[in-house]
C-alpha cells in the first residue's frame, strides 16, 4: 500500500515507527495549543518546530493525525454553517422545488452555483454563473441547429442574435451580462471590477513601533467619533483591492443569482423546452443521441 503525500510515494505511515510524549506543557508559538514536541529545543510541537525537516514521517504522521482530528472536522462544519445560515434567506428557492428540471449539465451547473454561494466562495460562484449562462446558450444553439457550437460566450450570443433564437430583452441582458461581470471575474481583473466602487476608510499612520495598545486606542476614537472616516475608490488603491473585492463580491453574487436563476426559469421555458428537444429529436439522424435523456 503507497499513500501520497506532497506528490511523493511514502509507504504506509503505519509503518512507519515513532514516539510522541504527550506532556502538559503547550508549544510557545503564539496562538498554538499543541503538545511541545518532546524533541523541540526551543518549546516548540512539532507543526512550529524549524528544526524539523518536511519531510520528516513522525511530521507526516502527525499532519494526517490532525487532519483526520474531529474537532478540526466540527469546526469546518460551524463555519459552513454560519454561512449557509447568513445567506440561504435572501436566495429564491432551488429550481428542483419549483418546477421539472431535466437537463443534466445545466442542473449540476445551477447546484455549483448555488451550493459555492453557500458556502460563502462567493467569487467562485460568479464565474460559476458565467459557465452556467455559457451552457444555456450552447444549450440552444445544439438543439435549433444540431451544432455542438465551440465558440466563446460572445460568439454564442452573435450566434443566436443573428438567427433570431431568443428575444431582444433577453439577449440584451447577456451582453450585459458578459460584458460588466462574466468577462472582468473570468480573467479576475480586479481593477474593472471595483472601478468606481468606493468603501469608507479610516486614516491610520503604520509606524515603525506601531504596538497593540496605539491600535486599540485608534479603534476607540473611531468609535467616539474622535477619527472621521472617508470614502476611497477601492481600484486606485492597490492594498485594498482584496479586502474590497471580498466585500463586493458578496453583495453581487448573492443579487447576480436571483437574476441568473430567474433567467435560467426563463429559458427553460421558452427556448429548452420539451417541445424544443420533441422537435430537435424528429430532426436528428441518431434517436439515440445524447440529448435522449430529456424524454426519458
Amino acid at each position: 500500500m503507497k499513500t501520497y503525500l506532497g506528490g511523493k510515494a511514502l509507504k504506509s505511515l503505519q509503518t512507519i515507527p515513532f514516539r510522541i510524549l504527550m506532556v502538559n506543557e503547550k508549544c510557545k508559538y503564539r496562538g498554538c495549543d499543541e503538545d511541545i514536541w518532546e524533541k523541540s529545543d526551543e518549546n516548540l510541537c512539532i507543526f512550529h518546530d524549524p528544526q524539523l525537516d518536511k519531510k520528516n514521517p513522525e511530521k507526516i504522521k502527525k499532519l494526517v493525525e490532525k487532519c483526520r482530528n474531529k474537532d478540526e472536522v466540527n469546526k469546518i462544519k460551524r463555519i459552513l454553517y454560519q454561512n449557509v445560515e447568513e445567506v440561504y434567506c435572501f436566495l429564491p428557492p432551488p429550481i428542483s422545488e419549483l418546477m421539472d428540471f431535466p437537463i443534466p449539465k445545466l442542473r449540476s451547473l445551477y447546484q455549483d452555483c448555488y451550493q459555492t454561494l453557500l458556502i460563502g466562495r462567493y467569487n467562485a460562484s460568479i464565474v460559476l454563473m458565467g459557465v452556467l449562462v455559457e451552457a444555456i446558450c450552447k444549450e440552444r444553439i445544439k438543439i435549433k441547429s444540431g451544432e455542438d457550437f465551440q465558440g466563446p460566450l460572445g460568439q454564442c450570443i452573435n450566434k443566436i442574435e443573428s438567427e433570431n433564437w431568443m428575444k431582444y430583452k433577453d439577449i440584451k441582458f447577456l451582453r450585459g451580462f458578459k460584458d460588466e461581470i462574466r468577462n472582468k471575474y473570468q480573467h479576475f481583473d480586479e481593477f474593472e471590477i471595483l472601478k468606481g466602487k468606493f468603501f469608507e476608510v479610516y486614516p491610520l499612520k503604520f509606524e515603525k513601533n506601531l504596538s497593540p495598545k496605539k491600535l486599540k486606542k485608534f479603534i476607540k476614537k473611531i468609535k467616539t467619533g474622535e477619527v472621521k472616516s472617508s470614502y476611497v475608490e477601492a481600484a486606485n488603491i492597490h492594498g485594498l483591492r482584496a479586502p474590497a473585492k471580498k466585500t463586493y463580491d458578496k453583495y453581487l453574487a448573492i443579487a447576480l443569482f436571483d437574476q441568473i436563476h430567474f433567467f435560467l426559469i426563463n429559458s427553460l421555458i421558452r427556448y429548452l423546452s420539451s417541445e424544443d428537444y420533441e422537435e430537435f429529436h424528429e430532426k436528428s439522424e441518431n434517436p439515440l443521441s445524447e440529448d435522449l435523456y430529456y424524454k426519458l
